[in-house]
């Protein structure tokens, strides 16, 4: 059953209602992190005066993170799916995002690079622009020499120039639900990639400097030749859907199964 959707942010004078904002966080081997991000997360939403709710959406961890989202999820707020098997990133955010429900989600990792004092900034500018995207663009020094290297390349002459998205550009945004919609309904022939999406669905984007963190919690599972990878398919996506090739019938959140879910 598609999940009931919620819209209208705006009172009848124009002004900005209280919203609700989900979050949508892929989860890999994160266990560590969980408590102290969903704690971080509630601090940063209060100041805002918005409600919110998290989906964590387990993607194959084998580290316990599973029995940490089932704790968090007796608080209320919190909703956990662990998928059967390791889907990838893009496809984990991709299903959280049919489930979310709010007029606006929140996408951002769980290992606590992504600060959640940044939540702030997103909605904020969201709801000073409209815009259907914003994203937190990623600024300090939170990786090696030569990924952050690799990184800036990836930004300014692939992301910017061949997409038309801002080089903040990442996977700590904020969508609208019209927008949500609008990717959502996408066809893909190949492994989906977000960003990607974004850039071919034609959404008004904008992005905000927001400092990153060093990896506090694990290691990434991003080698180089991972992120290689990743950037290839990215492009693929964004320019194939673009320009409307051979759209294809198969939906990939068919493909998901979810061996198992909190309570909500």
């Amino acid at each position: 059953m598609v999940p009931e959707r919620e819209d209208n942010i705006y009172g009848n004078s124009g002004e900005a209602l209280q919203i609700h904002v989900s979050f949508v966080i892929p989860v890999y081997n994160n266990a560590s992190s969980l408590l102290p991000l969903t704690d971080r997360i509630t601090q940063a939403v209060n100041r805002t005066g918005h409600t919110f709710s998290i989906i964590f959406v387990d993607d194959g961890s084998c580290d316990g993170s599973w029995e940490t989202i089932g704790r968090l999820a007796q608080h209320g707020r919190v909703q956990g799916f662990r998928l059967a098997r390791n889907n990838g990133q893009h496809s984990a955010v991709l299903f959280g995002l049919f489930q979310s429900r709010a007029p606006v989600t929140i996408v951002m990792d769980a290992d606590l690079q992504d600060r959640p004092e940044a939540i702030e900034i997103l909605i904020k500018n969201y709801l000073n622009t409209g815009d259907d995207v914003i994203f937190a663009g990623r600024i300090g020094s939170y990786q090696s020499p030569f990924r952050m290297w690799t990184s800036n390349v990836y930004r300014r002459l692939l992301l910017a120039k061949l997409t038309g998205l801002p080089r903040g550009a990442g996977m700590y945004f904020l969508i609208t639900r019209t927008a949500c919609d609008k990717i959502l309904a996408l066809r893909m022939t190949r492994r989906p990639m977000v960003i990607g999406m974004i850039a071919a669905a034609g959404l008004t984007c904008s992005s905000y400097p927001c400092a990153r963190q060093n990896r506090q919690h694990g290691k990434s599972g991003y080698t180089s030749l991972k992120r290689m990878r990743s950037a290839v398919n990215m492009l693929h996506c964004a320019l194939f859907l673009k320009d409307g090739k051979k759209p294809s019938t198969v939906n990939y959140l068919d493909s998901i199964r979810v061996s198992e879910c909190t309570s909500h």
